[in-house]
């Protein structure tokens, strides 16, 4: 594997990690702002004789909830919409995480510095998997074309 395409490859990782997190924050901002025209409460779904039925749950304890007739579908669409948006905002608080945890602990050099921390006695006897910039600038120029 050469050098150019070990590194383009991780630019271009680091450049979609930093694209994909940027689109995050903006869909959880978008998110958190829709939460607040929600109805109170949550909603059940309950199946009656093969017919579903959707049940609104306003405290914590009440494990039944109100009745939700047919003509206010719209009603238990938006309980269910939020109840999918507070979903998705775990996951992506938890994409978000992980993303932030990699940015901040990813070295792109750690593997060029392996070798250059080595002592010039050891150099001599190893051969390096990833060339350093200066080593991969002199063996480039050295090629005859």
């Amino acid at each position: 594997m050469s050098k150019s395409y070990i590194f383009a490859n991780e630019e271009e990782t680091l450049k979609h990690l930093r694209s994909r997190r940027e689109s995050i924050v903006n869909l959880l901002d978008t998110l958190n702002n829709r939460l607040d025209k929600y109805p109170n409460g949550t909603l059940r779904l309950d199946k009656n004789r093969g017919v579903i039925q959707y049940y609104h749950l306003t405290h914590k304890h009440d494990s039944n909830g109100v009745y939700i007739p047919r003509k206010d579908d719209a009603l238990a669409a938006r309980l269910a919409q939020k109840d999918y948006d507070l979903k998705l905002i775990r996951a992506l608080d938890t994409q978000l995480k992980a993303i932030d945890r990699f940015l901040k602990d990813f070295d792109p050099n750690a593997a060029t510095d392996v070798y250059e921390k080595l002592s010039d006695p050891r150099k001599m006897l190893v051969m390096p998997a990833i060339l350093s910039d200066d080593e991969f600038i002199e063996q480039w120029q050295s090629e005859f074309y």
